[in-house]
């Protein structure tokens, strides 16, 4: 019977009238951080170290960050995945966990993609300046 509440809920909000999503800073502060770094890894520290080392690192200081900043409160969504892990006897608390780690992990992919995007970006750019450089006029002997 809890189940078959949670998914009327569900359905009825669903078919009312859809909300825009709300305004999430911190995601927006993990983007920016993310494009920054690509950029400060590819002019000054992409000939020295790895490029994996100074993501992970902003990753971990992200973690620590989350609480500094207003949480945003998810719409929970019953997926069938959701309701199959009910009707199979599992806990609603570690149902709601998991789709905690799936959302974090989530988080980190897209700041990963948008890391990876502006490096590879800022790097064609700084080829296409290097290349249109002037040689002095001294051609190939």
């Amino acid at each position: 019977m809890k189940l078959r509440g949670q998914l009327a809920n569900e359905k009825a909000t669903q078919e009312g009238e859809s909300e825009p999503e709300e305004f999430d800073p911190f995601r927006v502060f993990r983007l920016v951080g993310s494009i920054l770094l690509a950029i400060f890894v590819r002019v000054f520290v992409c000939k020295y170290l790895s490029i994996f080392a100074p993501f992970l690192t902003l990753e971990l200081a992200y973690m620590g960050l989350s609480k500094y900043f207003p949480k945003v409160e998810k719409k929970t969504q019953t997926t069938v995945l959701t309701a199959a892990l009910l009707l199979s006897g599992i806990p609603s608390e570690v149902i709601n966990r998991s789709m905690d780690t799936y959302r974090r992990m989530g988080d980190v992919f897209a700041d990963l993609c948008a890391y990876f995007f502006t490096f590879i970006i800022s790097n064609e750019i700084l080829l296409l300046i290097g290349s249109e450089t002037p040689d002095g006029g001294a051609g190939p002997q």
